[in-house]
């Protein structure tokens, strides 16, 4: 089956990971949903594991892997807390994920990615950039951090970062490609918001 993600800057990050002489094995955190990312990285050959806090984004990828006939190796999980071992990951990602956790929690998060990715392993992250406009939605609850409303009067965490704010996070790790990207959201034809992203790859010293 050909399949095209909707997470497009992940192919730079596949072609990057393709070209690394490691071992084709990778963790997505934050891998439920009916479109699960990991699918592009199984069709290259990888051992795909993914975890994802979410039992209804689990379930709806599990839909996704049934009507496939493919096994994706997604479990209930925690990034802020990952049950594998010190090195065990040539390859990480987590895609439009970790800005929905406090900046507290996200540091927490890259440590423990960081800890779990083997030397000179490759990880990708992106953060919500605080050019986006879904915080004016929302209450301000810290800095850079917003309750956002979504459906069924519900609220959801959303933080955002600078340009450069994200950059500290990754004292040991070398930068291999950095980008902002800031996109209209549309809704029945017309203009609603902007959202921003930065997205990082990154090489573990």
């Amino acid at each position: 089956m050909e399949f095209v993600s909707r997470a497009t800057p992940l192919y730079e990050f596949l072609r990057i990971c393709n070209n690394a002489k490691l071992e084709r094995k990778v963790l997505d955190c934050g891998a439920g949903g009916s479109q699960p990312p990991l699918y592009i990285f199984y069709q290259f050959g990888y051992q795909t594991f993914g975890i994802d806090i979410s039992n209804y984004a689990i379930n709806s990828a599990e839909e996704f892997c049934k009507k496939h006939g493919i096994n994706l190796n997604i479990k209930l999980g925690d990034m802020r807390s990952l049950e594998f071992e010190d090195s065990f990951f040539p390859f990480i990602f987590s895609y439009n994920t970790i800005n929905h956790l406090s900046k507290k929690d996200i540091i927490k998060t890259i440590q423990e990615m960081e800890r779990i990715l083997q030397p000179k392993g490759l990880f990708f992250v992106n953060f919500g950039s605080e050019d986006s406009e879904i915080g004016n939605r929302g209450e301000k609850v810290g800095d850079g951090e917003y309750l956002v409303p979504i459906d069924n009067d519900e609220t959801a965490l959303h933080s955002f970062h600078t340009d450069d704010e994200a950059d500290e996070y990754f004292a040991n790790f070398e930068m291999i490609h950095k980008q902002k990207r800031l996109i209209n959201y549309y809704k029945n034809g017309k203009k609603e918001f902007v959202v921003g992203y930065i997205d990082y790859i990154v090489k573990k010293l």
